[in-house]
């Protein structure tokens, strides 16, 4: 992925966005684990699909790392308390 948005509302897989090097994947609900290639940026309050915003808190990481990448990655902090350990990261 180089550019754009994908939203994904249920399920994710263990590799969201491998191989990302630019846009946006906004990750509503439960996903395994995060790619060790993306760092933890920030814990938004929310995120925004164009013009309608999702009012719950994302983790949000950068990555893909290995490919230079500046893409976010957008992960539901409720639905994945397994990730609360990078909160200590920011």
């Amino acid at each position: 992925m180089r550019d754009g948005m994908i939203v994904v509302h249920g399920k994710a897989g263990d590799r969201a966005g491998a191989f990302m090097t630019g846009g946006k994947i906004i990750l509503c609900g439960y996903v395994p684990s995060v790619l060790p290639t993306f760092a933890i940026d920030s814990l938004k309050s929310k995120a925004k699909v164009e013009e309608e915003e999702m009012k719950k808190p994302f983790y949000v990481f950068a990555g893909d790392l290995t490919e230079r990448g500046n893409g976010k990655l957008y992960v539901a902090k409720d639905e994945n308390e397994h990730l609360k350990s990078y909160e200590t990261l920011l």
